[in-house]
Formats: structure tokens, C-alpha cells, sequence
């Protein structure tokens, strides 16, 4: 059985699956999906260098206090 996962279809034969591949709702799903998955990367860049920016500060912040 041939299927794609991005769209959840099934198909009984090689030309159904390759006539679907080439076609505009699958495109359109599996660009939306790459999108999704850039966006989820964009974020968790942002929130990465966000916790280490609020750690190098915390701890600047303690050092500086320890001091005094």
C-alpha cells in the first residue's frame, strides 16, 4: 500500500501516488508543514539564546554581589 503521510491518503497503484505528489494540495499541505517546522526551529532559537542570555545575566548579577 502507498500512502502519504502529510496528506493521510492512501493509494492502490504507483501512477495514483505520483498524480498526487505532483499535485497542488499536496504541495500546498507540505509547504505549510515546512513552514510550521522552520517557525518551531525560529522559536526555540529565540528561547535558547533568551535562557542563556538571563543566566549569563543572573550570574553577573550574583557574582557582582557577592563582592560587596
Amino acid at each position: 500500500i502507498i500512502s502519504c503521510n502529510i496528506c493521510q491518503l492512501r493509494f492502490n497503484s504507483d501512477s495514483q501516488a505520483a498524480a498526487h505528489y505532483k499535485g497542488t494540495k499536496h504541495a500546498k499541505k507540505l509547504k505549510a508543514l515546512e513552514a510550521m517546522k522552520n517557525k518551531q526551529k525560529s522559536v526555540t532559537a529565540k528561547d535558547s539564546a533568551k535562557t542563556t542570555f538571563t543566566s549569563i545575566t543572573t550570574n553577573t548579577i550574583n557574582t557582582s554581589s557577592d563582592k560587596t
